[in-house]
């Protein structure tokens, strides 16, 4: 962990306090898990580190990174680094990570030699391959752990029917008139928090779910029973289609980029 920008203390353990001690507390020379300073400054000790090296971090997304005389890039996430480039880039990379931090290499994905074609990402598989006519692409399955708890914390199994769409639109009207419908008690409503949170998890990756687990979630302050039905919507519609892969094919990089809104 970096070190600490301001004085944080934390109370010291009964069983590393020695009679002589008294009742003091710890400073902190570095930051630790909890504390809402850790992120931020894990932060601005890895961007120092690769800023050093030309590396660039995104203005969007402050977590990706751009190497423009290598023309290598990656993200972060948490304390995961994922780079794209050639072996002498990931090479360089980890020496560089291994100046600073404690650093343990997984894999190198990739077609050539030494590479392998299949890892764990994130809890999500992704394979390298070619297809019929040579064409390389990636293929990303999704974590599949998350639909089958949903059904089963709301009864539903595999053999439950099934439904076409995600979920119903839900109206601001209709979402204004549910303010005069009594709450869920307090194991329902937490219950159904933590059921929308693990759908918006797998609405990261997956479209066909992101509209509904949006309404879903504007209801998480005060969940009624109309939100529960619409809760077994979504998971009645992931009966039908519990996981999705994604698949990523080589294309050629295009020149120009084009929007359609409604």
């Amino acid at each position: 962990m970096p070190k600490v920008k301001r004085e944080l203390y934390i109370e010291i353990p009964k069983e590393d306090l020695t009679d002589e001690d008294g009742d003091v507390v710890g400073r902190l020379n570095r930051n630790m898990y909890g504390f809402r300073d850790a992120a931020s400054d894990w932060f601005e000790d890895w961007k120092e580190l690769l800023g050093i090296h030309n590396y660039q971090t995104g203005i969007a997304n402050p977590a990706l990174f751009y190497n423009s005389q290598r023309g290598s890039r990656g993200a972060v996430h948490g304390d995961d680094f994922y780079v794209l480039g050639r072996r002498r880039d990931l090479d360089d990379m980890t020496s560089l990570l291994k100046s600073t931090y404690s650093v343990r290499e997984t894999h190198h994905s990739g077609f050539a030699q030494g590479c392998v074609q299949e890892a764990v990402v994130l809890n999500r598989v992704v394979k390298l391959g070619r297809d019929e006519s040579g064409r390389k692409f990636v293929q990303v399955e999704l974590d599949a752990r998350h639909v089958p708890l949903i059904l089963k914390t709301l009864g539903l199994t595999g053999k439950s029917t099934a439904t076409g769409i995600p979920g119903v639109k839900v109206t601001d009207a209709e979402l204004e008139s549910r303010s005069s419908v009594p709450a869920l008690s307090r194991a329902h409503t937490s219950a159904y928090r933590s059921r929308v949170m693990r759908a918006a998890l797998v609405a990261q990756d997956r479209a066909d779910i992101g509209k509904a687990t949006h309404t879903l979630a504007r209801s998480m302050s005060r969940p009624i029973a109309g939100s529960r039905r619409d809760l077994k919507h979504v998971a009645r519609y992931s009966v039908g289609r519990p996981n999705v892969v994604l698949r990523f094919e080589q294309q050629t990089v295009p020149k120009t980029l084009r929007t359609i809104v409604d």
